[in-house]
């Protein structure tokens, strides 16, 4: 991913329906998400919020992500991420490396 002042890439997925309401209600998922200024640290959230009529909570949950305790510069050489969805766990890779996992995501409600 590239790096940078300014820089912000990221890889995520949204519902192709908003079946449960607009963003963040139906949800999204960050892949990896790299802040330009931090070329050593890939981020995995989630986004989401529970149903509550106009005004509603954005809540997330990032993860950060590193290859050997942070040492490495992501954007130096070409790294493979991905996120493993299971019912009641996400997981994040690096490189095949697992480097955050979750199962705290629910909404209230």
């Amino acid at each position: 991913l590239p790096s940078g002042p300014g820089i912000w890439p990221a890889i995520w997925l949204e519902p192709q329906e908003y079946k449960y309401g607009i963003w963040p209600i139906s949800g999204e998922i960050d892949i990896a998400e790299m802040q330009g200024s931090r070329p050593n640290v890939s981020l995995g959230t989630l986004h989401y919020s529970p149903p509550a009529g106009p005004l509603y909570p954005h809540i997330f949950a990032s993860h950060i992500c590193t290859l050997n305790d942070g040492s490495v510069d992501l954007s130096k050489d070409f790294h493979t991420y991905g996120l493993r969805w299971e019912r009641e766990k996400f997981t994040w890779y690096i490189d095949d490396e697992e480097c955050a996992s979750t199962s705290l995501w629910m909404a209230p409600g």
